[in-house]
């Protein structure tokens, strides 16, 4: 037997304020078709086929709600333009073996009140009951405000937030575990037309800003914790009208904590900066790039496990050609249309990656590859693509080698 009931609904109790709701929850029913033998305790009995059942049972449900200033407050210019959306879900399961066959399980709509079977030998195999609030806020403070000049960036100053809490708890053969997730704040500032504010137009167009904090934690109730931390930025702008320009930078920080012992297990810390910039050559695009990264981190007693820095610079080349021309074929009214496209894409980069403490990780890798993809005609595609990598290993010399590959692929549509 399985079962499914929803519903849904909305309320319009004023002109802002209209929340939303729904549920449902869906029941399978297995009987045994067996002779089953149940043992409880020091207590066992004999179950014949279709005598006992396993009922299983999953639910879901939500409410939402979204308050837009706007409409609450429309001559405020500081706040119009702040939008809060709200949510709360539930996510539900349990399961329940050797049931007897006339529990009427159809009306046991609501999980969290359980069973109550007349079988003494049923039992509540698992439960997993969890919790989900969260919310998004976004503002755009200066939005309603006429800046002159250079402060007129300041009308493009966004601020978003995310908080997130969930609760689960679960029951699996007696064992019981509570874990709660936590995200809060959840940053982003950003701030476009800087160019403006820095009096900089003559070199650079479209700079956009984005300031990144968030923090999260991860508890199991009297087990363990863990926490992080995440500070980014990040710029893009048209440098010189030729060059997109791209760079960021990003640091994280974590740890994580025995409960019981009430002692630090593990920190780490992760650094990561990129620099790019992508720009068009004829018929070509290259995109130089330059990846920076750092991570660290310490075990009990602060002893240093991983200390790795590594930085890749890489050149990406891209054309995309089209060459359309007729073949008249003989003896024939029709022409034969030739695309000739050609997309060709080329990659190479150089890592270098050094590490004080672990000799694997003192090493250079050159990689090369291209793919190049030529379309005939729309029924007729072939991609040819190879690689070739080199790595060189400061200590460990037998690791080194050289690699190399290379495919094609015709494709034939009708």
């Amino acid at each position: 037997m399985q079962q499914t009931v929803e519903a849904n609904s909305s309320f319009r109790l004023i002109s802002w304020l209209n929340p939303s709701a729904n549920y449902s929850i869906t029941t399978i029913e297995n009987n045994n078709l067996t002779v089953a033998t149940v043992t409880v305790a020091q207590s066992s009995a004999v179950f014949n086929t279709g005598e006992i059942k396993t009922v299983n049972r999953t639910s879901q449900g939500s409410v939402n709600l979204t308050l837009n200033m706007n409409e609450i407050m429309p001559r405020n210019k500081l706040l119009r333009s702040f939008v809060v959306s709200s949510n709360y879900q539930l996510q539900d399961g349990d399961v329940w073996q050797n049931m007897e066959k006339s529990f009427d399980s159809r009306k046991r709509l609501w999980i969290r009140d359980g069973l109550k079977p007349s079988n003494p030998y049923a039992s509540k195999t698992s439960l997993t009951t969890r919790d989900t609030y969260s919310s998004t806020q976004r503002w755009q403070p200066f939005e309603g405000y006429s800046f002159k000049n250079k402060l007129s960036t300041l009308s493009t100053l966004s601020i978003s937030n995310n908080y997130n809490l969930s609760s689960q708890k679960t029951f699996t053969t007696g064992t019981r575990t509570q874990t709660v997730n936590k995200t809060f704040p959840d940053l982003i500032f950003t701030l476009s037309q800087l160019e403006t504010l820095f009096k900089a137009q003559k070199w650079a167009y479209g700079a956009t800003m984005n300031l990144k904090y968030s923090k999260n934690s991860n508890e199991t109730k009297t087990s363990s914790l863990e926490t992080a931390k995440t500070y980014g930025t990040d710029l893009r702008f048209r440098l010189l009208n030729y060059i997109d320009s791209s760079l960021s930078y990003n640091f994280r920080t974590g740890n994580k904590m025995d409960l019981k012992t009430a002692q630090k297990t593990s920190q780490t810390k992760h650094h990561d900066a990129t620099l790019q910039g992508t720009f068009d050559h004829k018929k070509f695009r290259f995109t130089p790039k330059i990846d920076f990264s750092k991570d660290y981190a310490e075990g009990t007693l602060k002893t240093v496990t991983q200390d790795v820095i590594q930085i890749t610079p890489s050149v990406l080349i891209k054309t995309d050609i089209q060459a359309p021309k007729g073949l008249k074929l003989p003896f024939a009214k029709d022409t034969v249309m030739f695309t000739n496209r050609i997309i060709w894409t080329n990659t190479i980069s150089y890592a270098i990656k050094k590490s004080p403490i672990t000799s694997a990780d003192n090493n250079k890798l050159l990689s090369l590859n291209s793919v190049a993809d030529y379309e005939a005609s729309k029924n007729l595609r072939v991609s040819f693509n190879a690689s070739v990598q080199r790595l060189w290993h400061k200590y460990l010399k037998q690791e080194e080698y050289l690699s190399y590959q290379a495919g094609s692929t015709v494709t034939f549509q009708f």
